[in-house]
């Protein structure tokens, strides 16, 4: 399942691929009662993202920089672009240190496997939350329990592989083409409601460099788009990096429960 929400843009190329994408994965979904097709899935593709999601999971340690693009819907057909840059340190299996800046916000995180603190340094304002004692169940706390998740959460899961692969109808290896500098292997997915693409560092660190996500189903279809930098794994990361520190006169307030109308309501991003 892909957590990370918004994103899909473009060159022309990619755009036409994965609306094909998009189509094949609509006339793959069988009606009720009918058997489902399996999953056509280039195995080129398939390699790839597996070889990206054992080489992430086995790092115990890493730090990387993303700069990502997001819409928010205004109503009456209007849309705004935010743009965000998230820093991220993570140590498996439960530390998480992470500072997101950008139009709307500054605020950091820590995770120290026992609980979770959120700091808005423009109120000066924190909010400490206990949750369970790995990444992977913080993070579905987060979402079952606050509707929230982190940007780019797939790629800090202990399998993500699995995460971003689940529910593919279909996948196509569209070659090797740069982010930057850095040659990689671009790779175009579709599933129910959502298309997305990934290039992949080639090489010996098949590290992502570049995501997108278009949701089909929200209206508008929102985007989401990341470019990732800074890569470091196998670093040393000491048990203060993941301690939280309130700054001066920091207030401590409670971080409240979304009131839900409905079960189905939908996890937002943080």
């Amino acid at each position: 399942m892909i957590v990370t929400r918004w994103g899909w843009c473009g060159a022309a190329a990619a755009l036409v691929a994965a609306a094909a994408l998009a189509q094949e994965a609509g006339d793959s979904q069988q009606q009720e009662g009918a058997v489902q097709e399996p999953s056509r899935v280039d195995p080129r593709a398939e390699e790839a993202l597996k070889k990206m999601g054992r080489y992430l999971a086995e790092q115990k340690t890493l730090r990387f920089e993303a700069v990502y693009t997001q819409d928010e819907l205004l109503g009456d057909g209007l849309r705004s672009q935010v743009t965000r840059r998230v820093s991220i340190e993570l140590r498996r299996p439960d530390r998480l240190a992470a500072e997101s800046t950008g139009d709307d916000r500054n605020k950091g995180y820590w995770y120290d496997g026992a609980q979770l603190t959120f700091l808005d340094r423009e109120a000066n304002v924190f909010s400490r939350v206990k949750t369970p004692a790995t990444l992977d169940a913080m993070f579905d706390f987060l979402s079952e329990q606050y509707d929230m998740s982190m940007p780019l959460v797939d790629f800090l899961l202990s399998d993500p592989y699995t995460a971003l692969a689940e529910g593919a109808g279909c996948g196509r290896y569209l070659g090797q083409h740069k982010v930057g500098e850095d040659q990689c292997h671009h790779l175009a997915f579709a599933q129910q409601d959502i298309d997305w693409q990934v290039w992949i560092a080639t090489g010996d660190k098949p590290l992502p460099r570049k995501f997108m996500v278009a949701y089909g189903a929200l209206e508008g279809v929102p985007q989401f788009s990341a470019i990732f930098r800074k890569w470091e794994t196998g670093i040393e990361l000491a048990d203060e990096r993941f301690e939280f520190k309130p700054p001066p006169e920091a207030m401590e307030v409670e971080l409240l429960k979304p009131a839900r109308e409905d079960a189905a309501a939908e996890t937002q991003p943080e």
